[in-house]
């Protein structure tokens, strides 16, 4: 999301300037040229608080902004040391509540006392969705709240249209599911095995989930379990999966929770037909029903069922999902960053990506 934002912006004219904690993240090979780097090396987000002091003293940038929440919140006591005077925009990007029960009781209590006063005192918070927004307004009585979507980069890919993803699945002529996220329990792949192996006893099909993480030797042991070995593959983290979404012939969103779903406009934008929970992301998504079809985290025969529908009507509302995938374009999405970031001014030299 920030690459894509970054390349907008840089379009635009503005000058980029990009701050990681890592020396050698995973996404710093596709930081386009003309951005500048700086890299903080620390392992922590809170050890950043000194680097990002003497950054903003010494360049002095127009607006910051972090791309999440819990970097928003070091960049606000970071400002304040620095007596940094630009605006600073902090990307609302999850629901705390959801996550209360996993964090330390006196670390929250800090957390929230710091984000209730110092939050509402920002340039802007941007919610990446409804929910998303009117939890943080409510818990911190913020004003300053604005939903912006992620934005999502589709049309420079379209010169994939003619390349066929190297997985044998797609040699096979079955239907083929296609889901794509790190492989945790919160983006409830066990849900989605034992809803494809009662879909698997009444229609021959595949699946395929693209992604990695600590879940795979549970999600392989399940596919075992459920006897669906020859129907279910977990080939690993794949960098472009448009290739694979435009060969499939549904793609499915089965997370408990969901911010956004980056994927799930990506699978729009192919036209192929999509299936998802009720998240907070999917719902600002999918807003109506041609869109997309909606089942509750769960239950197993619901999203058989509408697997099966979408199998059954492939192109059914197909430019419907197209146009709406259209919406999250990055100019588009970039233009109302640059409206909250420019306000009444004329002009911003200098923005900086935290």
């Amino acid at each position: 999301m920030q690459i894509t934002l970054a390349r907008e912006f840089l379009r635009l004219g503005h000058s980029i300037h990009f701050i990681a904690f890592e020396d050698d993240g995973p996404l710093h090979s596709h930081i386009p040229e003309g951005v500048h780097l700086t890299c903080f090396s620390t392992s922590r987000v809170a050890s950043a608080v000194v680097p990002l002091v003497h950054f903003l003293q010494k360049e002095k940038p127009d607006v910051v902004i972090a791309a999440m929440t819990h970097v928003g919140l070091i960049a606000c006591i970071a400002k304040r040391i620095a007596n940094w005077r630009g605006k600073l925009m902090i990307r609302l990007d999850g629901s705390q509540r959801q996550c209360r029960d996993m964090v330390p009781l006196c670390k929250r209590l800090v957390q929230n006392l710091l984000q209730r006063f110092l939050f509402p005192r920002e340039h802007a918070m941007i919610a990446v969705s409804n929910t998303i927004a009117k939890e943080f307004i409510e818990d911190f009585r913020l004003r300053n709240c604005h939903v912006l979507p992620n934005p999502v980069a589709t049309s420079f890919r379209e010169n994939n249209d003619s390349m066929m993803p190297q997985h044998p699945f797609f040699e096979s002529g079955e239907p083929i599911i296609i889901a794509i996220g790190r492989l945790h329990k919160e983006k409830g792949f066990h849900f989605l095995l034992k809803a494809f192996a009662v879909l698997n006893k009444s229609r021959s099909a595949k699946l395929l989930i693209l992604g990695e993480g600590g879940e795979r030797s549970h999600l392989e042991s399940e596919i075992k379990r459920l006897g669906i070995s020859c129907h279910v593959d977990l080939p690993g983290f794949i960098d472009d999966p448009v290739a694979y979404l435009k060969q499939s012939s549904v793609y499915v969103l089965c997370s408990e929770t969901e911010a956004f779903g980056l994927t799930l406009v990506e699978a729009l934008s192919t036209g192929i037909p999509v299936v998802c929970t009720r998240t907070a992301g999917s719902r600002d998504i999918v807003t109506h029903q041609e869109i997309g079809d909606f089942i509750d985290y769960g239950d197993t025969h619901a999203l058989a069922a509408a697997l099966q529908r979408a199998i059954d009507t492939p192109n059914q509302n197909r430019e419907i999902r197209i146009a709406r995938a259209a919406d999250f374009a990055p100019e588009r999405i970039a233009r109302q960053y640059l409206q909250l970031i420019i306000n009444s001014e004329k002009t911003c030299k200098h923005p900086c990506y935290l």
